[in-house]
């Protein structure tokens, strides 16, 4: 596999539907403004949805995770902050039965759960650690399937 693997938010409805609306606002603002009536409802509709629109295209551009060949690293300004690398991983899993989340279970220097448990290997097996971090469908552009088995892949 080649590395990085960098992962973008699906945002590809939500930009169309704000540029329709943006279109039908601009179009009744100018409608209003040649027949001569009061457009100013219009023109703000249309700034307000010029700007959902350019923030959604931000969103849509902008690189939620990236898998490197020894870490995980998210790189969302609007997603908590998180770097776990392979020998923090402890497991990937499904979070919820519509496979809709990931949860991706990793341990720290200072807190390993199976260091904790005495070496128990039987939360290696489970793939459980002490913290976890969710990668939801909304936040990667490819299925969550994918995006499980790039995660590990990586795992030492």
């Amino acid at each position: 596999m080649e590395y990085p693997v960098y992962f973008k938010r699906k945002r590809l409805g939500t930009v169309i539907f704000n540029a329709v609306m943006l279109a039908v606002s601009v179009a009744a603002a100018v409608w209003s403004f040649v027949s001569e009536r009061d457009f100013t409802v219009f023109a703000i509709a249309a700034v307000l949805f010029l700007l959902t629109l350019v923030f959604n295209i931000f969103l849509a551009v902008e690189k939620t995770f990236a898998v490197y060949s020894d870490r995980i690293v998210c790189l969302s300004r609007f997603l908590p902050k998180m770097e776990i690398t392979s020998e923090e991983l402890a497991g990937v899993v499904y979070a919820s039965e519509m496979k809709d989340v990931l949860k991706i279970n990793y341990n720290t220097d200072e807190f390993d759960l199976e260091k904790i448990s005495g070496g128990s290997a039987a939360f290696a097996e489970l793939g459980e650690g002490m913290w976890t971090a969710y990668i939801s469908k909304k936040d990667v552009d490819r299925p969550l399937s994918e995006v499980k088995y790039i995660i590990e892949s990586i795992k030492k």
